[in-house]
């Protein structure tokens, strides 16, 4: 499995989740997972997207190109 988890510039910020669920489906990998923070509970929410194989590099950089991303992790 790979892991994406994606903190946000501003969590109420809509669009980040189908954003980068369409980035990902696109590139051929299906979400098995997604857990999202909610951000009137969590100090630092984030998106985490468990799919079904790793992630490519090159996905890195255009997961970083969708509005509102701070940052993205990879496992």
């Amino acid at each position: 499995l790979g892991v994406v988890e994606i903190t946000p510039v501003d969590a109420k910020m809509p669009g980040i989740l189908g954003r980068s669920a369409m980035l990902l489906t696109t590139s051929g990998l299906s979400i098995r997972q997604a857990i999202v923070d909610d951000p009137e509970l969590s100090p630092e929410p984030k998106l985490t997207l468990i799919v079904e194989k790793k992630i490519p590099g090159e996905l890195i950089s255009e997961l970083l190109k969708i509005s509102g991303v701070a940052k993205i992790s990879v496992y």
